[in-house]
């Protein structure tokens, strides 16, 4: 079942390995350049986030920011549209 949230969502998720980690604020800002203004990233979207990345990217509470769980590279594949599954 497909969400008006999860093209934003998926996006989210490629930046997020591509960069290795980012904060909120430079995901709202990129967000906000890519798809339109913003406030801030709704209920909807951080739900359909969480049910995308499936464990992929976890949240840095201290820092406040989100950072990649997939080995470099394949973080680098995945940002290339070629994601490889993920060891069980």
């Amino acid at each position: 079942m497909s969400r008006a949230e999860d093209p934003i969502a998926l996006w989210m998720i490629e930046r997020i390995h591509a960069r290795g980690r980012c904060t909120r604020d430079e995901i709202l800002e990129a967000v906000r350049l890519e798809f339109g203004p913003r406030d801030q990233l709704e209920r909807p979207l951080m739900n359909a986030f969480r049910f995308h990345h499936r464990g992929t990217i976890r949240w840095i509470p201290a820092g406040a920011y989100w950072q990649s769980n997939l080995p470099a590279a394949a973080r680098t594949a995945s940002a290339a549209g070629h994601a490889q599954p993920l060891a069980s």
